[in-house]
């Protein structure tokens, strides 16, 4: 287990193309990870959020979880 601590990109509303791996999201927010969202700046907030994350797995790597305690 690992903890993904640090800032997250995070944008309020829903994008289909915002899955793109390769989607340029340098303007979007930066959030804690250990902080719920409403706590940042976002409070009252209540519909559809996108959080972004680049990370490196090293290969091979097995079976994959994310738990987001503060969503």
């Amino acid at each position: 287990m690992t903890e993904l601590s640090g800032r997250w990109r995070f944008h309020t509303g829903d994008g289909p193309v915002w899955a793109n791996p390769g989607f340029e999201d340098s303007g979007w927010s930066l959030l804690r990870a250990n902080g719920g969202w409403s706590r940042q700046g976002y409070a009252g907030y209540g519909g559809v959020e996108w959080y972004r994350l680049a990370m490196t797995l090293p290969a091979p790597h097995g079976p994959l979880a994310l738990y987001i305690p503060h969503a």
